[in-house]
């Protein structure tokens, strides 16, 4: 909702609130795929960005320490650098880049976008709100059983990503979880109606399974 307000602010992105909604789902919807592979492996780290401004040294101290590198509190001056300086001079929408970290820089939807607007981004963009964690204004009672189905299927994906490594000792069992995931799909995309948007789990290949993510 608030990446909505700042595309709607910049005079770089065309386009109104649907279209901000949209590339904001889809953006999330590949992120969210990729973090479905890889979280079990702990070879990803998630945060939130109202995390980061709000805590940011504990944010990137927890950040540092997935990374193996040191944590030094020159981190958190990134602004006074020249390159920050640079970047803020070179476009209106990094005008931020050489200011301290702004840390209530965030709920300006709540006073930006009418009720009606906000309605819309989150029949767009709910699913995937959900599944980082957001608190919607307007639940999705209508996607209800799609977004439990979706859970589902996300887990039987992870697990079928492990038989997979199996080589052919997990292909039968592979073969019957494929099925069940592939009729929670068809459930979830006729509850789903109009919107066939949502994430799906990657589709296995069982050709491509020994190739490392």
């Amino acid at each position: 909702r608030d990446t909505v307000v700042s595309w709607l602010r910049s005079s770089s992105h065309p386009g109104g609130v649907r279209r901000a909604a949209q590339m904001w789902k889809n953006e999330q919807q590949q992120a969210l795929r990729v973090y479905s592979i890889l979280h079990e492996t702990g070879r990803i780290h998630l945060l939130h960005y109202e995390d980061l401004i709000t805590e940011p040294e504990a944010v990137l101290k927890d950040l540092c320490e997935f990374l193996d590198v040191t944590f030094e509190p020159e981190l958190l001056q990134f602004h006074q650098g020249e390159e920050a300086r640079a970047g803020a001079a070179r476009l209106e929408d990094w005008q931020n880049l050489d200011q301290p970290i702004l840390s209530g820089n965030f709920g300006k939807y709540r006073s930006a976008l009418t009720p009606r607007k906000r309605r819309l981004v989150e029949s767009i963009t709910g699913i995937e709100m959900r599944q980082l964690g957001y608190v919607l204004d307007f639940p999705l009672t209508r996607h209800r059983d799609v977004l439990d189905l979706l859970e589902k299927s996300l887990r039987a994906c992870k697990v079928l990503l492990m038989l997979a490594t199996q080589g052919r000792r997990g292909l039968q069992e592979i073969q019957t979880r494929r099925r069940r995931l592939q009729q929670m799909q068809a459930t979830a995309a006729r509850l789903a109606g109009h919107d066939n948007t949502w994430v799906r789990p990657r589709a296995l290949d069982p050709s491509a399974t020994d190739k490392p993510p």
